[in-house]
């Protein structure tokens, strides 16, 4: 299955402001301690942290696969 992917990057300072567009937000592990709070902000919108070991062996189809599956139960 092919879809279009647009994947951007911002300083959490920005996630309230960004994330609004977004389809899922997604948190690197070493902000993993905001997601409380990024959650509330976006209330609507599913807000995860990327797997560490996903994150530390760079394997971006392994996260585009994480935030499918969360787009997906977000839905449910």
């Amino acid at each position: 299955m092919k879809f279009p992917v647009v994947i951007e990057a911002f300083p959490e300072t920005l996630a309230g402001e960004k994330g609004q567009t977004a389809d899922v937000v997604l948190l690197g592990p070493q902000i993993a301690y905001m997601l409380p709070e990024i959650q509330r902000l976006l209330p609507n919108k599913p807000v995860e942290v990327i797997d560490s070991v996903l994150y530390g062996k760079i394997d971006g189809l392994g996260v585009l696969k994480a935030a499918v599956a969360a787009i997906k139960k977000a839905a449910n």
